[in-house]
C-alpha cells in the first residue's frame, strides 16, 4: 500500500464516521443519550488551547530530537461531538530547525481517548551560515507530511494533561513524536 493510497484511505474513514453522526456529531433522532452524556465530561471542552513538550525519532536515523509544540482543537458541537478539528505547530529542534505545522481531524471514541489525522508541512531552516546562507534562513521549500496519532486526556476542571504519540509521514519517511501535552479547555 502506498502512502497516498493510505492517507487517502484515513481521510474517507474519518469522513465516513463524521457522516454517521449526523450533522457533525448532532444527535440522530433515536440515539442513545448516554453516548452523548458521556462526551460532556471534564475533558470534553469545547475550545482546547495547550503546549507540548516531547521528542521526534527519525526511524531510519538513528536519535531523538527535542520537539515543542503548540494546538488548538475545536471540538463540534459545543463539546458533547465526539469530532473536533485543529491546528499545530511545531519545531523539532536538531542540528537545524524543523518547523512543521497543520490541520487535524480528531476523534473521541469514550472520554480521554482520543484519536487524530491530518495533512501538514514540514519546512527546514539552517541554524548556521555557510553556502551562502543567513543563519535561519529556510533551506527548502515546505514537504508534505501526514500525521496520524493517539493519546489520552487527563483533566482536572478546566486543566488537561496528556500523553501523546504521532506518526509522520515525509517524502516516503517516517518519524515517531511522543511527549506530554499540557492543556487549557474553554
Amino acid at each position: 500500500m502506498t502512502c497516498k493510497s493510505w492517507m487517502t484511505g484515513s481521510v474517507v474513514a474519518l469522513l465516513c464516521a463524521v457522516a454517521s453522526q449526523g450533522s457533525f456529531g448532532q444527535s440522530l433522532p433515536g440515539s442513545d443519550s448516554a453516548l452523548e452524556a458521556e462526551h460532556t465530561s471534564e475533558t470534553a471542552h469545547q475550545h482546547h488551547i495547550a503546549v507540548f513538550g516531547g521528542a521526534t525519532v527519525n526511524l531510519e536515523k538513528s536519535g531523538a530530537h527535542a520537539t515543542i509544540g503548540l494546538d488548538y482543537v475545536f471540538r463540534l458541537s459545543e463539546g458533547r461531538s465526539p469530532f473536533g478539528i485543529g491546528l499545530y505547530g511545531e519545531a523539532i529542534l536538531a542540528g537545524h530547525t524543523e518547523w512543521v505545522v497543520g490541520m487535524l481531524a480528531v476523534y473521541y471514541p469514550v472520554d480521554g481517548l482520543w484519536f487524530r489525522t491530518g495533512p501538514g508541512v514540514e519546512f527546514v531552516t539552517e541554524d548556521d551560515e555557510g553556502e551562502g546562507r543567513v543563519e535561519g534562513t529556510l533551506s527548502h521549500s515546505g514537504e508534505f507530511l501526514y500525521r496520524v496519532g493517539a493519546g489520552y486526556t487527563f483533566g482536572v476542571g478546566r486543566f488537561t494533561v496528556a500523553p501523546s504519540l504521532d506518526l509522520d509521514i515525509v517524502r516516503a519517511h517516517a518519524s515517531l513524536v511522543a511527549g506530554v501535552i499540557f492543556g487549557y479547555g474553554f
